[in-house]
């Protein structure tokens, strides 16, 4: 810190600024304010609430990622209170620790209480935290330590927290705090003088992992010359790292050069430098951005530069005599119309009737929770621009709009009246600082203060980094501008007159627009915008101010008349009737009685008026869902298949919820059960194929697909069913791959099928390692798979009938080290015997659909197939053609190419009949529902017990 700092320090008032030298908190703002004449700028700056001119550098940090939510009804309700809050001090609940490092560094910066964005609708019950840097304390380029009384005990904590000693260090302290804050769910906060409105609770985030894990948006402020401006405009983010990354706002920063002043030629060519340009350029490019400002935020969020020092001092400070020969040369010049060119030059349009910066209007969020009380909470008027006045004002603050032709007619006369609008109907944060001005580092320059908006987010454990890089670059920047001493610039001021008095005394505010030594004219009692309460007729080239009918009034915009509507309803859009204002998201019902959801086209809000719904035609409603349209059927049905039926009860739903749950609970271990079996069947027919064409990791992807033309049967392949080439082998996996994974699994059955023989689950567990495959994924591996499924013995595989305790095994699957395109070679054999069996008359029921029925036969091949016939071999029949109780349900039959002996009893004991290429589908007598079991072989039943 500097040496004379130290004599103005003790005289702070303890102000808190929002940001550096930005603006002051809800409850300390100064209390006195500037005269709009005062001294000039630079012994101001020195004066101005005995502040220190040194170069100070403050920071915002917004944590929006955590909202701090009360649940008493107080704080929803207590919209007078919205103000005062933003910027008041933080204390945590419980966390002592955390509130002591707080004290220790008050002085620097404080965690604070900032707004949601949703203080429109539930006023202080939702809040954000905010970390506030000091630009009263807080020094460029300081390097020295800063000494802090202690707290108290503060044993155990590092020492940068306690007395941090330059913009870095406190960055580091920050971060060390916010290891003891822990943002996350359930944190308290406390805010001392709003005790009846909280505690407020964090509602997110779920975790804290450490500082890295948050986020925090951040913005600079702090003294920068003009110069720096201008190369910011120019050049943006290349040689400017504080300029926001959000091209929303950066696009609209218009560029104002040397060469577009070549028409004025009474300004002198040396007076066009940076500092002029940069005056233009920020003046300019607010000019054109008025047009699309946005109304709830009020001019500051158009651009991402926002001047704390406001433009008038600005203007008297670099711009005013350099301009005023050209604006006292016989054209009568003005400022709006060399700003109204610039624009035509930089963008291609001049300023108009349509240029004016916009705010809330009056009324626009409640004061009161109370019914019929609306309108903007008045504010103390104790701002640096709160004496301002100018000749709309009233009807400017009641529209919520100012001319940009009016802003800047008044700033050539020496006023914001942008800043002051800003003050007396909003947030006060454009120019708040009047007239106060910093010196540059190491250096007796003045510059304007600047807040620099929206920067791109830093993690927690950054800020030591990035307030250093901040830091060292604002230094640089000074370092390079530190021309035009205070002593020559006031010698030029005392030298030069006053735009408020000329050399022979005439006023330039006269009435008469050829007091301007007839030289000067100036266009302001045009009829622009009527007064309050009138409309702007035109008709031709003429245009009048009308008043409206009894019942009427001029809206916002003074161009028609509207309905007059009592507290809490406005008039609609076509301005002939009134309904209700209603907060964001809702809009006036069709009776302008009640608010309702702001649905979407094709939606209306519900009976409840709780959600949208879809708006159906006649005889439709919308479904539970919103999201389409039903029948609207009578109480008791409901909509089925396209049109009414009677609603089921709850016993019949109950019971279809349980079929489905049961059902799909079913599917999924089938499917479960499937991969297994498909891949168990991948990995044998792979054991003929070479490792190099396919890699068997590959093989657990292509066992997700199950062909649709294989039956599903339960059970699991084993040994029992499963023969390799000699020599035997035993391989214990099953279709659930007895919980290892397809990789490991695979690669041991591969490795068995070639001979490597382990057992059980040694064998499954088994590794390949040494053997070389193709790449996993590779196309080459892929085609060698697709093979493998496309061959008939995948199918084959798949189908065989596995093991179970009601059907022994007696064959097995055999697989060979090579297995032909085509499949298995079948061997020579007679024609397959096949029976069918049914379990109603001509096996068809009442309605002529098939009923159930099984087709066993025999296959001259040695796969374990599902309902295949062993011939001479006794087959019992199971569920549904014999029932859990032992009867039988068989009514018909049918044998091909065979003989078949069918049995009274299981095992083929009693025997009934015998059935030689013969059928019969409509059983009578003893033989109809009897049989239970059989036997087939193509020598005619000889040999079949009797």
């Amino acid at each position: 810190m500097r040496p004379d700092c130290a004599l103005w320090l003790p005289l702070l008032p303890g102000l808190l600024l929002h940001v550096a030298s930005g603006k002051p908190t809800g409850r300390d703002r100064p209390s006195s304010p500037l005269p709009r004449d005062g001294p000039p700028p630079a012994l101001a700056a020195r004066a101005n609430n005995n502040r220190d001119p040194a170069p100070g550098i403050g920071v915002e940090l917004e944590y929006r990622n955590m909202v701090l939510k009360s649940e008493k009804p107080e704080a929803a309700a207590a919209f007078d209170q919205v103000d005062p809050i933003k910027g008041s001090e933080m204390r945590l609940v419980g966390n002592d620790k955390a509130n002591a490092v707080l004290d220790a560094q008050s002085r620097f910066w404080k965690l604070t209480a900032e707004h949601s964005g949703t203080e429109e609708h539930v006023a202080i019950a939702n809040l954000i935290s905010e970390i506030i840097v000091d630009g009263t304390t807080v020094k460029i380029g300081a390097k020295d330590p800063v000494p802090v009384p202690g707290p108290g005990d503060l044993t155990g904590l590092p020492l940068d927290v306690v007395t941090p000693k330059s913009l870095k260090d406190i960055g580091k302290a920050i971060t060390d705090f916010l290891g003891l804050m822990a943002p996350k769910k359930g944190l308290q906060v406390s805010i001392p003088g709003f005790d009846q409105y909280g505690p407020w609770t964090a509602a997110n985030p779920d975790n804290f992992v450490g500082p890295a894990s948050t986020v925090w948006g951040m913005q600079i402020t702090a003294p920068m010359p003009l110069e720096v401006i201008q190369s910011c405009f120019v050049s943006r983010l290349e040689s400017c790292p504080i300029l926001s990354s959000n091209t929303r706002t950066v696009d609209r920063l218009v560029k104002v050069e040397r060469r577009h002043f070549e028409r004025f030629t009474k300004i002198a060519p040396a007076d066009v430098d940076d500092e002029f340009l940069g005056f233009f350029s920020l003046v300019t490019s607010y000019a054109l951005a008025a047009k699309d400002g946005n109304r709830d935020t009020g001019p500051k969020q158009a651009l991402p530069i926002m001047p704390r020092t406001n433009f008038a001092t600005m203007y008297k400070e670099y711009v005013q005599k350099k301009i005023r020969p050209e604006l006292e040369q016989t054209n009568c010049g003005t400022l709006y119309g060399m700003v109204s060119y610039l624009a035509k030059q930089v963008k291609g349009r001049s300023l108009d009737d349509d240029d004016f910066f916009k705010w809330p209007r009056a009324g626009a969020r409640p004061a009161s929770s109370l019914p019929g009380q609306a309108g903007l909470v008045p504010r103390a008027k104790t701002g640096a621009n709160q004496a301002t006045t100018w000749e709309t004002q009233s009807e400017d603050h009641a529209r919520g709009e100012l001319d940009v032709e009016t802003w800047l007619n008044e700033l050539e006369d020496g006023k914001d009246v942008l800043s002051a609008m800003d003050e007396q109907i909003f947030d006060g944060t454009i120019g708040a600082l009047g007239s106060r001005m910093e010196t540059t580092v190491e250096s007796s320059k003045l510059c304007p203060i600047f807040e620099f908006r929206d920067l791109a987010g830093v993690n927690g454990d950054k800020f030591e980094e990035e307030f250093d890089k901040i830091d060292s670059y604002i230094v640089r920047m000074h370092q390079q501008h530190p021309t035009t001493p205070l002593r020559a610039r006031d010698a030029r001021r005392r030298s030069a007159p006053s735009l408020e008095e000329r050399a022979d005394g005439d006023p330039l505010d006269s009435d008469d627009p050829c007091k301007c030594g007839k030289k000067r004219k100036k266009n302001r009692k045009q009829c622009k915008r009527c007064p309050l309460g009138q409309i702007r007729v035109t008709v031709g080239p003429v245009s009048t101010c009308q008043g409206c009918e009894l019942g009427k009034k001029a809206n916002a915009g003074g161009d028609k008349c509207e309905m007059e509507c009592p507290t809490g309803k406005k008039a609609n859009a076509a301005g002939d009737k009134c309904e209700m204002e209603c907060p964001t998201g809702q809009k006036s019902s069709a009776g302008g009685d009640k608010c309702e959801l702001d649905c979407p086209l094709g939606k209306k809000a519900s009976v409840g008026g709780d959600k949208c719904e879809m708006d159906c035609p006649l005889g439709q409603k919308s479904n539970a869902g919103g999201d389409k349209c039903e029948l609207d059927c009578p109480k008791g049905q409901k909509e089925s298949g396209g049109k009414c039926a009677p609603e089921k009860s709850d016993e019949d739903k109950e019971k279809e919820k349980k079929e489905k749950d049961g059902k799909e609970e079913k599917d999924k271990k089938e499917k479960a059960k499937k991969v297994g079996r498909a891949g168990t069947c991948l990995a044998f027919l792979a054991a003929g194929v070479a490792t190099e064409t396919f890699n068997p990791d590959d093989l657990e992807e292509a066992a997700q697909d199950w062909p649709s033309d294989v039956p599903w049967v339960e059970g699991e392949l084993t040994e029992s069913n499963i023969e390799l080439p000699a020599p035997p082998v035993v391989i214990g996996a099953t279709d659930s791959t007895a919980g290892f994974g397809f990789g490991g699994l695979i690669k041991a059955l591969v490795g068995a099928a070639r001979g490597s023989i382990k057992t059980g689950t040694a064998a499954a567990k088994a590794s390949n390692a040494g053997t070389k495959t193709a790449p996993k994924g590779s196309a080459a591996s892929k085609k060698t798979i697709e093979g493998l499924k496309s061959n008939k013995a995948f199918k084959a595989c798949l189908a065989m009938s596995p093991e179970t305790p009601a059907t022994p095994t007696r064959a097995k699957l055999h697989f060979g080290p090579e297995i032909p395109a085509g499949g298995f070679v079948a061997d020579e054999a007679p024609k397959p015997v096949a029976v069918q069996f049914c379990t109603t008359e001509d096996c068809h029921d009442g309605w002529g659909n098939d009923t159930p029925k099984i087709t066993y036969q025999s296959w001259p091949d040695s796969f374990h197939r599902w309902a295949r016939i062993e011939l001479d071999k006794c087959i019992n029949l199971g569920d549904p053609f014999v029932k859990a109780d032992g009867k039988s349900a068989v009514t018909g039959y049918t044998v091909e190419d065979g003989c078949c002996t069918f049995y009274k009893e299981k095992d083929c004991k009693a025997g009934l009949f015998a059935a030689n290429n013969r059928e019969d589908q409509n059983l009578q007598g003893k033989s109809n529902d009897a049989i239970k079991s059989f036997m087939c072989n193509h020598n005619a039943c000889n040999g079949h017990p009797k």
